[in-house]
């Protein structure tokens, strides 16, 4: 009876994961062709998300966070669907916590599941993480994170501030605020992500980063702020600001 009752235990679970990967299928379906130019603004688009897809499992196994990669790969489909300006349009009309669960009615995760989810989806973007943040929202998190550190983070980063200034040349250093919304300059934008290696949670999910990825990336900072200082004739001060954003991560990168 025993081994009955298990065998049947395991027929249901591989019928459960069935149905995730059919919704995780369909969620594709429906939403790959908006994450592409130009209902997606710069860097956030279909291909950013098949990165982080691709991260989940090393981070489950790197950080031992425990999450479920069905909820984690919904999550990440989710995580940008009020950047894209098709529901920017409807928002004040559809809440995005509604929208959010109209689109995981249809899905076979429970009421916990649904809510751990949608909760990763609203939070993801805050400044800092939290004691209370799920392992799914921290996850989430240091996906979107690490997919930024490196040469495809320079381009989306640039690609994201297209309507900015690249520097101010009044003042080109000392980069200030990396609070989004408030930034100017691409300059600032491309700090404001080197930020966000003290800002990941663990120093395993610091062991996540690609580290020729990372120095190229501050090797086209040096090399930017280099420029800038010889073309207007002033110190450069960039290696300062890396100093500054890596803080007592500079000398992993130096």
């Amino acid at each position: 009876m025993l081994y009955k009752s298990t065998w049947k235990s395991a027929v249901v679970v591989l019928y459960e994961e069935k149905k995730v990967r059919g919704f995780l299928k369909e969620l594709e379906a429906k939403l790959g062709p908006l994450y592409t130019m130009p209902n997606a603004p710069g860097g956030h688009d279909v291909e950013h998300v098949h990165r982080m897809v691709a991260l989940g499992e090393r981070i489950r196994r790197a950080t031992q966070l425990s999450f479920d990669q069905g909820e984690y790969q919904a999550a990440v489909w989710l995580h940008n669907l009020d950047r894209l300006s098709m529901v920017r349009g409807v928002e004040k009309l559809i809440p995005l916590n509604h929208l959010l669960e109209y689109l995981l009615k249809e899905s076979r995760f429970d009421y916990m599941a649904r809510a751990r989810i949608i909760d990763a989806v609203l939070q993801h973007s805050k400044k800092d993480d939290e004691p209370n943040d799920t392992p799914l929202l921290t996850a989430l998190r240091i996906a979107d994170k690490l997919d930024r550190l490196g040469p495809l983070g320079i381009v989306s980063g640039v690609a994201h501030s297209a309507s900015m200034p690249l520097y101010d040349p009044a003042n080109p250093f000392g980069y200030g605020t990396t609070v989004e919304g408030q930034m100017k300059t691409v300059y600032q934008n491309l700090f404001r992500m080197i930020e966000w290696v003290g800002m990941l949670p663990s120093d395993t999910a610091r062991g996540l980063i690609d580290e020729k990825d990372m120095r190229a990336y501050l090797s086209f900072v040096r090399a930017f702020g280099a420029e800038i200082a010889r073309r207007h004739n002033v110190l450069n001060e960039s290696e300062d600001d890396i100093k500054q954003a890596l803080g007592e991560y500079y000398e992993m990168y130096n």
